[in-house]
């Protein structure tokens, strides 16, 4: 009886969880413009970023120019000064050497004044102050909340046009996510076939249990390499990152859980710690919503230029999952920890690099 009723109090928290998850996001406000920015220098030598403004204008004439946004320093007589009027709470403006990231709601319409209607651009090299003809707010054209530009830096001027590569994000293939599992799931439970058959010569049966032990290490490992370590890069916000340790913290919860699944005497324990399992993951899934809800809409945090470039944070996930496996393989499978070192680097390894092949533009 008690245990009918605390499977009836859980499904009721599960209902209470969704319907509020359902009026944040009902609730939960648009979310930012940003404007993306490009730097193309294969033009001029190698020059240096130093100050970069977004002027305001009207009309394409520009009589009356506004400064928008800007960041460190520009002294040429043609920048502008005086206090950016955007520069102030959630409107943010970062840069690295070659991209920029300008984030502000009052984009999207044109600015409170008309003073966003058109839009230009006065960036300081090293070597001289360059600036743009005036041109069209991008988002006054269509209903968009990411605009990414090109900025082509020729000797004297900048020339802006629309940049048909992907706005910056956490993955760099995110639509092939389930594609990108199955394929190293499977990568990884044959070539763990072949390791335990050729130094164990287990029976069929045992076969399959130590796979499924795989198959559980994997659903682990893999949403940390790809939701914890990629939030760590360059201009990906700070809701991301939050949520990327969230992904981090559940994984690990879900991961004690399969200890006592696996380390449990009866059949009757496993059913238990099972059934744990599913309700943990029901309310993961739910709150893992209700956080993105939340903090993907509002203007928390900022998204930062600094960060690890992508060929690091490759190198660090990868080296988690190498060490994450080879512990867990030695704590779910009992596999000598050596033996579970050697086996978790030669499934990564062959996975990575079956990953090249078949996702190239995704890994560089």
């Amino acid at each position: 009886m008690d245990s009918k009723r605390n499977l009836f109090t859980s499904f009721l928290f599960l209902i209470v969880i969704f319907f509020s998850a359902t009026t944040v996001f009902a609730n939960v406000g648009p979310p930012p413009a940003i404007l993306w920015l490009k730097f193309d220098t294969q033009n001029t030598r190698e020059v240096e970023l130093q100050g970069v403004q977004i002027i305001g204008c009207h009309t394409a004439a520009c009589i009356e120019p506004v400064l928008l946004q800007q960041l460190g320093v520009c002294t040429n007589p043609n920048c502008l000064s005086g206090t950016p009027i955007y520069d102030e709470g959630i409107y943010t403006l970062d840069c690295t050497q070659t991209q920029c990231r300008a984030e502000s709601s009052l984009y999207r319409d044109g600015g409170e004044k008309g003073e966003a209607n058109y839009l230009k651009l006065i960036v300081q090299f090293s070597d001289k102050t360059r600036q743009s003809e005036s041109f069209k707010n991008p988002f006054l054209k269509d209903y968009n909340w990411n605009n990414n530009l090109l900025v082509k830096v020729d000797e004297a001027t900048l020339e802006v046009t629309k940049n048909t590569e992907p706005v910056p994000s956490m993955y760099k293939l995110p639509s092939q996510y389930l594609l990108a599992f199955a394929l190293t799931l499977l990568i990884e439970l044959v070539v763990a076939a072949i390791f335990f058959t050729a130094r164990f010569k287990y029976s069929f049966s045992v076969l399959i249990k130590k796979l499924l032990t795989i198959l559980v290490i994997n659903s682990i490992t893999f949403p940390i390499v790809w939701f914890f370590f990629p939030a760590w890069q360059p201009f990906i916000d700070s809701s991301s990152k939050i949520f990327g340790i969230a992904v981090l913290l559940a994984s690990s919860a879900y991961a004690l859980l399969w200890y006592f699944v696996f380390r449990a005497v009866s059949l009757t324990s496993k059913i238990d710690w099972g059934a744990a399992i599913i309700l943990f993951l029901f309310l993961m899934i739910f709150a893992c919503f209700e956080l993105v809800m939340w903090l993907a809409y509002q203007h928390y945090p900022v998204a930062s230029a600094r960060g690890l470039s992508y060929p690091v944070m490759i190198a660090f996930a990868e080296i988690f999952a190498v060490v994450a496996e080879a512990v867990l393989l030695n704590l779910y499978g009992r596999l000598p920890l050596k033996l579970a070192s050697w086996l978790s680097l030669l499934m990564n390894l062959v996975s990575f690099f079956a990953g090249l092949i078949v996702f190239h533009e995704w890994y560089f």
